[in-house]
């Protein structure tokens, strides 16, 4: 789980759906919309959820259990995000599921495991916005490498091989697909700090820039920086993760194309 060295993760994506449209409106600006672009195919929906909002109803309801389906499908919303603690890999989410077992072998913020009915993560498929993340070779996953907890729209939650249709490289257990916040079309700053005992505190802040290219190629985006700092009291050892994400949405014709950088660097300290 822990890994010596620095870490550093770039994941870019670059997706053009021409059948994606905006599902709903907040209010008008030129061309696009002021409102979260949900996307829709045949493995689903994706949260239609940005920076700038949390609908009341994750508030309300932080997991919702899909009924009508042949298949076990739970959502968590983006309201048990904001309940978890920051520095946290985004995989404690996951604790209260049924069939599900996360355990940390020391801090979450060094990543988690996590079980599925008895699978390791080695034959769970995690996706980030329906990107495949598990490892090429051994299709193991390291959970604090690509998206902090504060980013996550929501997720879905797929127990059993019968998830083994959703595109992936390993989900004989199940899958876990994670959707990323999209961006707000108002500009915005937005300061993060946070502290906890022995030593554990994190400052960083989320930049929302607003609708920019209006009437040429209507884009919003948000840039992401963060530093978790821990004195290593449980550990015997300290360390210092710096993350950094961009996500730009850029309308073109009737679909969007998204760009997403995640890079992220990990270090011990003594």
């Amino acid at each position: 789980m822990n890994r010596n060295k620095a870490l550093s993760v770039a994941v870019i994506a670059s997706v053009l759906a021409l059948s994606q449209m905006p599902v709903q409106a907040a209010e008008s600006l030129g061309t696009v919309t002021g409102s979260a672009q949900g996307s829709s195919g045949f493995f689903g929906s994706s949260p239609s959820v940005n920076t700038g909002e949390t609908p009341p109803s994750d508030i309300q309801q932080i997991q919702k259990f899909k009924q009508d389906t042949t298949n076990a499908e739970t959502t968590i919303t983006r309201g048990q995000y904001e309940m978890l603690t920051p520095t946290d890999s985004y995989t404690q989410s996951l604790q209260n599921l049924p069939n599900a077992v996360v355990v940390s072998s020391g801090d979450s913020m060094d990543g988690d495991d996590v079980y599925i009915n008895g699978f390791s993560k080695s034959l769970i498929n995690f996706t980030l916005d329906g990107i495949p993340l598990n490892d090429n070779d051994s299709y193991t996953y390291y959970s604090n490498e690509f998206i902090p907890s504060v980013l996550v729209a929501g997720t879905k939650y797929y127990p059993g091989a019968q998830s083994a249709a959703i595109p992936g490289l390993a989900s004989f257990g199940g899958s876990i697909e994670t959707y990323s916040l999209k961006p707000s079309p108002y500009f915005f700053l937005r300061p993060m700090v946070g502290g906890g005992s022995f030593g554990k505190y994190n400052y960083g802040g989320l930049v929302n820039t607003g609708l920019f290219l209006k009437n040429i190629a209507p884009t919003s985006a948000w840039l992401y920086v963060n530093t978790n700092h821990r004195d290593g009291y449980f550990q015997n050892n300290g360390a210092i993760q710096t993350q950094f994400l961009f996500k730009s949405v850029t309308q073109i014709g009737p679909g969007a194309l998204t760009l997403f950088l995640v890079p992220r660097h990990f270090k011990w300290v003594a």
